[in-house]
């Protein structure tokens, strides 16, 4: 009998025990890691933000007093509010109410050390703000180098995350077979302990507000390569709620089966953004044969709104926002997108329905989408009504299709004919791309008009084993933009000298 690390393969320990003692093995290494990481003793997180309130997440990840106090205090003031808070297992929310609109704050959770910053929205844009989109994986070795190039200066006002603010792949799924739900529920809690707990990412989690949407890294799909079971699936999108919706909106703690819905919608001054849930609600959907977009019930729902700020003089323009994109490859690109292993079940679907029924003629629109596709730029055009697409990818190279050669084939595939029709009553018109990292920067100005403009890092910063692929991509592109248009000056001169021979 041989014994590898307390598994016995002998037949005197059977497999489910074994399996027992690895859990507990790797829940072990997950809370040493996240002791090992943490530089405080809190796990904080800013969440919503509006422009007289705050909702703030807080968790023990070592050990902290059983209760202590949360001062909140203005910049330029004294303390506003002040609340006892009571320590549990589970992470929770402090919520401060009657704040003033367009004013910094900092809230203190026992001591000066841990401590978040944020500011109020304002109901007018007297200056201007800012703020961030991107769909960074928040998990990976790649990422840290990217996120000091974010300014969060004055005018910062939080982070809008399309995806990927936690990463399922990091987790054992290999042990599905042989675990509870409870148990996997407790690896996926420690898995979002340790990956939120980094120094490197508390700093930025506690600054700003932070409204996420969940994207394909943070759930694992039947068909994806972790093969995850039904069981890992629901105990990881527990977890979800658990952390990221939390941010948003309550939930029912005697329960761990919650199901809330994940998209919403806020104003911010006379902005209306609007957060479609395109993966977790589709992938949960009770009727799985119509390959839809948006379920029939959040679609109606969010029309609904849509519809009142068109007629809602105080509203001026609405984003459009979404995990993966509304408008990406023509249906031609399917088979190609298939057999490189590329998902592009989102779009498959008609995303026209949801562009016609979620804008309005009478407001400028835009869809800001996340995805692994690095940065695209395009305008959506039905009749004379138009809408801006932007794709945003994140601050690391994880986030873009450089780390897979099948994903920079299918990303340079879908810039070079994604010019084609993609929907009956829609068109599209490509105009930018790169795959470099990026994030989006938004700004609001007092003339109540939102402009956007990309973050990209240089060449120069990328990781040395990336830059041959980046460089195949440039010259790539350059090569085809060359093709395309001696193409099209062949096709120009060819209908000329067919009117010419007319003429004779």
């Amino acid at each position: 009998r041989r014994v590898h690390g307390g598994c016995a393969t002998g037949g005197h320990l059977v497999m489910a025990d074994c399996m027992k003692w690895l859990l507990c093995f790797v829940l072990l290494n997950l809370f040493v890691a996240s002791q090992a990481t943490q530089a405080t003793q809190l796990l904080l997180v800013v969440g919503d933000v509006t422009h007289n309130s705050v909702r703030i997440l807080y968790q023990p990840v070592g050990k902290v007093p059983t209760n202590f106090r949360v001062h909140l205090l203005q910049k330029q003031g004294g303390t506003v509010a002040s609340r006892m808070l009571i320590m549990r297992a589970h992470a929770q929310v402090v919520e401060f109410g009657d704040l003033k609109p367009d004013t910094s704050y900092v809230a203190h959770f026992g001591t000066q050390d841990d401590s978040v910053e944020f500011k109020t929205f304002p109901l007018t844009w007297a200056h201007n703000a800012t703020m961030v989109v991107l769909a960074n994986i928040f998990n990976s070795s790649l990422d840290h180098f990217g996120l000091n190039t974010l300014d969060l200066a004055d005018g910062f006002l939080g982070t809008l995350h399309l995806g990927g603010q936690f990463d399922a792949t990091s987790l054992p799924f290999l042990m599905e077979d042989s675990l509870s739900y409870l148990e996997m529920l407790e690896v996926a809690r420690l898995s979002y302990r340790k990956q939120w707990g980094s120094p490197q990412y508390q700093t930025f989690w506690r600054t700003g507000a932070h409204f996420m949407l969940p994207g394909p890294f943070d759930l694992p799909k039947y068909s994806d390569r972790l093969n995850a079971t039904d069981l890992w699936r629901q105990a990881v999108r527990q977890a979800f709620y658990e952390f990221q919706f939390l941010l948003v909106g309550d939930l029912k703690w005697g329960s761990v089966h919650n199901d809330e819905s994940t998209w919403y919608w806020r104003q911010i001054g006379s902005i209306g953004l609007v957060f479609m849930d395109v993966y977790m609600d589709r992938d949960f959907a009770a009727d799985k044969e119509e390959p839809a977009i948006l379920s029939v019930k959040q679609q109606q729902q969010l029309a609904e709104i849509v519809q009142q700020w068109c007629a809602d003089d105080s509203v001026t323009e609405i984003i459009l926002l979404s995990s993966l994109p509304l408008i990406l490859a023509p249906q031609k690109l399917s088979t190609i997108a298939s057999y490189l292993g590329v998902d592009t079940s989102a779009h498959l679907a008609d995303g026209g329905s949801v562009l016609s029924s979620l804008s309005c003629s009478s407001k400028r629109t835009t869809a800001i989408a996340g995805g692994s596709y690095g940065y695209l730029e395009g305008v959506a055009c039905k009749d004379a009504h138009c809408i801006s697409q932007v794709v945003v990818g994140g601050l690391s190279v994880a986030t873009t299709p450089l780390t897979s050669w099948r994903d920079s084939l299918f990303a340079m595939f879908d810039v070079f004919t994604i010019t084609a029709p993609f929907s009956p009553t829609w068109d599209f018109k490509f105009t930018d791309s790169s795959f470099l990292p990026n994030c989006l920067l938004l700004t609001f100005s007092p003339e109540n008009s939102v402009t956007w403009k990309s973050i990209q890092l240089s060449e120069d910063r990328l990781p040395h084993e990336y830059i041959s692929r980046y460089q195949m991509y440039r010259t790539a592109r350059t090569a085809m933009t060359a093709f395309l248009t001696l193409a099209t000056m062949l096709l120009i001169s060819a209908q000329i000298l067919k009117i010419f021979k007319k003429k004779k």
